[in-house]
């Protein structure tokens, strides 16, 4: 199979499953009972309207486990993608190491743009994406930056750099959602 069927019938599966992964920004929620209420002095259509509880924010084990999923998600597709585009542009399929550096790139690339995706939906997409995913490349590649600074060290410590970009995402993330509830409470 050549790089560019490869794509042909790959990029048409990860662009359905992009859009049933997004979350529908149409879709509007039924209004409170609270907000039925009516100002004081005045009879209420609902009186004895009980008070609705906010919605509880996901706990950090469930971002953490989004934000992991997310990043192998996208380490694995982007990977098979970058290694397929090499082929198919570089035309070498005698070589030994051919596609390989495609397929690093691509794996470096999907995992940063999906690990923060993972956060920001086991968040169910309270915060914001743009600011979770600005977080999570900045570690990543103040990350890199250091391990190559490092030298040989670097093979010990090449695990910390996701475990700081999930860090960084799940603080973000919290911290955007949170911002995002005092200006917009959220109505079940």
């Amino acid at each position: 199979m050549t790089g560019r069927s490869l794509l042909r019938s790959v990029l048409p599966a990860a662009l359905v499953l992009a859009a049933l992964a997004a979350p529908a920004g149409a879709q509007r929620r039924a209004p409170s009972l609270s907000s039925l209420r009516t100002a004081p002095g005045v009879t209420s259509p609902l009186p004895s309207a009980p008070r609705v509880q906010a919605e509880r924010e996901p706990g950090v084990p469930l971002l953490v486990g989004g934000g992991i999923g997310g990043g192998l998600a996208g380490l694995v597709a982007g990977a098979y993608l970058g290694y397929g585009v090499e082929l198919g542009q570089s035309g070498c399929h005698d070589e030994e190491l051919c596609g390989l550096g495609g397929a690093l790139l691509g794996a470096a690339l999907g995992e940063a743009l999906l690990l923060p995706y993972g956060v920001h939906l086991a968040d169910r997409s309270r915060g914001s994406y743009g600011r979770t995913f600005l977080a999570s490349f900045g570690t990543g590649a103040a990350g890199l930056l250091l391990l190559g600074a490092t030298g040989e060290a670097a093979g010990e410590l090449w695990w910390a750099v996701p475990v700081a970009q999930i860090a960084a995402a799940v603080a973000v993330e919290r911290r955007t959602a949170r911002r995002r509830t005092s200006i917009h409470p959220v109505q079940p």
